[in-house]
């Protein structure tokens, strides 16, 4: 037998199956499949590997209400982990924090800060590229946060 019919590549490659709570910007949305609170109550995340969870600076949800504790209860549910995608440290103090599973950032300060807060085994620091934008942008628009205090008012 020749040694190149056990070096061949793989006719399938495996992709995970990822999706996000929330808007996701790129380059992290090119990875990213659906959003679950663009789809309809009651859709099955049982075939997904990995949620996104953008931070509240970065345009995500930064309160348990509604939609957003919906998605995470079948999350739970399904045993499809959460990771939230922290953009600064202020991030890491929401209730949405304290409910996912892991934390992942490209700042060094937030990755300590987070490291402190919840462990070092919970925590991904995203390595800075030289020469490109952050992984992680900031927004200057709180789109969840004006959502849901102008439905209180």
């Amino acid at each position: 037998m020749s040694t190149t019919r056990w070096l061949r590549r793989p006719q399938s490659k495996a992709e995970l199956r990822i999706a996000s709570i929330g808007e996701v910007d790129a380059p992290v949305a090119e990875f990213v499949g659906r959003d679950l609170l663009a789809d309809p109550p009651g859709t099955a995340a049982e075939t997904l590997d990995l949620v996104l969870v953008p931070g509240a600076s970065l345009g995500g949800p930064w309160r348990l209400a509604g939609e957003v504790i919906e998605a995470f209860i079948e999350c739970e549910r399904r045993g499809v982990p959460t990771l939230l995608l922290a953009g600064t440290a202020a991030d890491l103090e929401t209730p949405v924090a304290a409910v996912c599973r892991a934390v992942a950032a490209d700042d060094p300060v937030v990755v300590e800060h987070a490291r402190s807060r919840f462990g070092a085994d919970r925590v991904h620091g995203l390595p800075p590229v030289a020469g490109r934008r952050p992984l992680l942008r900031r927004r200057a628009a709180r789109r969840w946060r004006d959502v849901i205090v102008a439905g209180t008012g």
